[in-house]
């Protein structure tokens, strides 16, 4: 698995940009159940 990773530079970007996407949905879903609680 570490070796396929080394390999691929592209997959780390990608899993980088999905965890920020994952961070700014839930950061937006907390934001919306605090509003209009």
């Amino acid at each position: 698995m570490l070796t396929s990773v080394e390999h691929h530079p592209g997959r780390k970007i990608d899993h980088l940009i999905v965890f920020v996407l994952t961070a700014l949905i839930v950061s937006l879903r907390s934001a919306f159940s605090i509003l209009y609680s």
